[in-house]
């Protein structure tokens, strides 16, 4: 049948439907396209026969511009009476209700193979809805059924790699991690954070998080991160919130309800037992079943009994003999029996290590990309009884659920500008909150008015006297260049020398500071950019009315 047939429907959306060619629809400017199976070949031939031939009028099939549109209905999950009636529900238990009939409504149009489709994330491509976004953190959306692309942010410092890299440098998967990703605020450290005791410090985090998320047209942060600080080395500490499981818990919380309130999903990470990432991926956790709940378990109880989060990712390691993400004793006996959780359970990325046992376990979303559940996979499965196609219905309905509950379905996907000043100034109260002084033998506060010098101290090999430290920030490379989850690409940053004399100058201050970097050896050195004997950088510091030290180490996702 070559012929396309187009109507235009009263809210000015657009269904295309073309026998001949991949599927494309474009709905809500969300625009979707895959080659059709024979079942959805038949229904777009006959879609487009109607639509040719007399869905929109005799003129509109013959593309008279002056032709009129016979009345659409909306889709029953999408009707202005459900939408209405979850906006009126006044519990949060009756909105989870509509929002769960719509998800019901929704599964009973989907064919088999649009299921297995949305089990998972999708390969890096061209976000549908914004052509200016290479991504490979998205769930493709189906336009036809008014499913909008799910897109998903890596956190917990702030948006991390977010599916929105360039499409004229990045290709495959480029997507995951690019210095061209989105930019957004970066924050202080997660145990920076928690260090200020507060939980409107947390709240004041998610907000950032939650407005920025918003203004990218994302609608899933993979954060935060509940695990804990066990190992002092361990590579992710930064991305926590310490060893103290209440406060965890807690600071967590906080951060959840205030992401949560922005119509967006929080995924509290990892669960559970993910306190290393030497041999994180194969590693055997033995935890006695109290200990566990008395400390790796408290804070995900905590986040959805108290914050009611939407999601949950389960982690690469095995506890007490299985797969985290083929636990039937923690995904099921604990997090939904026990605990009444009602939301999602997706996998870190490639953290999935089977087909059918996952399913069984409770998982719900495989990703980044089609593998284990991949369409193959799933048959095969289907095929043998090892799965059920309501197994495949009831993982989607808990994330359609979700994302129905929180309004993903009901609005667009549209991006804005981000207020990098306010959200700056935001993350830098966040750190004046976090900051603690442990002793004091009267160098600070310093004394604008008669402070003359200063000398700030680093090494040449590290980055804490150079530039903006954070997880996985490189030696003369800009934040964003490495750094696993919390690789922010930020808008802006500002050096340790440059805040010194940011401040000093606010204060009316007309102190002088200087930089000076010394080798590993200690046997030279560079004062202000000049070549310097250890000697002369001693003699500086030593003249100098107060001395600031910045050292430390780097920690980032992948090592301890």
């Amino acid at each position: 049948l070559p012929m396309a047939g187009f109507c235009a429907l009263p809210d000015s959306r657009m269904i295309r439907a073309n026998a001949t060619r991949p599927d494309q629809r474009t709905s809500g400017g969300r625009t979707v396209q895959h080659m059709p199976s024979s079942k959805n070949a038949a229904l777009a031939m006959t879609l487009g026969l109607a639509l040719a031939l007399g869905g929109c009028g005799e003129g509109a099939g013959r593309g008279d511009a002056a032709a009129t549109s016979a009345p659409v209905a909306a889709h029953p999950w999408m009707s202005a009476s459900i939408i209405a009636e979850q906006a009126d529900a006044t519990t949060d238990a009756d909105k989870e209700a509509v929002a769960n009939r719509r998800a019901h409504l929704l599964l009973g149009a989907m064919t088999l193979d649009q299921k297995m489709q949305q089990l998972t994330g999708a390969r890096p491509e061209i976000v549908p809805e914004l052509p200016q976004c290479f991504g490979g953190r998205h769930v493709t959306g189906i336009a036809a059924l008014d499913i909008p692309t799910l897109r998903i942010s890596n956190g917990p410092v702030g948006l991390g790699q977010n599916d929105c890299t360039d499409p004229k440098t990045t290709t495959g998967f480029g997507a995951y991690v690019s210095p061209t990703s989105a930019r957004a605020t970066a924050l202080p450290s997660a145990m920076a954070a928690a260090a200020s005791f507060d939980p409107g410090v947390a709240a004041a985090y998610g907000e950032v998080i939650g407005t920025e998320m918003n203004n990218l047209a994302l609608h899933v942060f993979e954060a935060p991160g509940l695990n804990m600080a066990r190992l002092p080395i361990l590579g992710r500490n930064f991305e926590y919130f310490g060893e103290d499981p209440y406060l965890t818990g807690t600071m967590g919380v906080a951060e959840i309800r205030a992401i949560q309130a922005r119509g967006l999903i929080a995924m509290p990470k990892h669960f559970v037992g993910n306190e290393q990432e030497t041999l994180r991926t194969t590693i055997q956790q033995d935890i006695d079943r109290q200990v566990m709940r008395e400390i790796y378990l408290l804070p995900f109880e905590m986040a959805v009994k108290d914050a009611g989060a939407a999601s949950i990712m389960c982690a690469y390691n095995y506890v007490n003999g299985y797969s985290s993400c083929e636990s039937r004793e923690i995904l099921g006996d604990i997090l939904r029996n026990e605990w009444g959780f009602t939301g999602y359970v997706q996998s870190d990325f490639f953290a999935m290590n089977s087909t059918a046992p996952t399913l069984l376990a409770g998982m719900d979303h495989e990703m980044p990309l089609p593998d284990k559940w991949s369409a193959a996979n799933l048959g095969t499965a289907l095929a043998a009884g090892a799965i059920t196609p309501g197994m495949i219905d009831k993982a989607l309905e808990r994330r359609y659920t979700q994302m129905f509950k929180h309004g993903i379905f009901d609005r667009a996907i549209a991006q804005t500008p981000i207020d990098f000043t306010a959200n700056g100034l935001k993350a830098r109260e966040i750190g004046l909150k976090s900051a603690v002084l442990l002793q004091n033998n009267g160098a600070l506060p310093f004394d604008a008015t008669t402070i003359g010098t200063i000398v700030l101290i680093g090494k040449q090999t590290q980055v804490y006297a150079q530039q903006v430290a954070a997880g996985g920030a490189l030696l003369g490379k800009p934040l964003g260049s490495g750094g696993g989850s919390s690789d922010v690409v930020p808008n802006y940053t500002v050096t340790p020398l440059e805040g010194i004399r940011n401040v000093l100058e606010a204060l009316g201050s007309t102190a002088t500071v200087q930089l000076i970097l010394v080798d590993d050896a200690n046997s030279s050195a560079t004062i202000d950019g000049a070549s310097a004997t250890f000697a002369q950088a001693l003699s500086a510091a030593a003249a100098a009315d107060a001395v600031i030290v910045m050292a430390g180490t780097i920690a980032e996702e992948g090592a301890d």
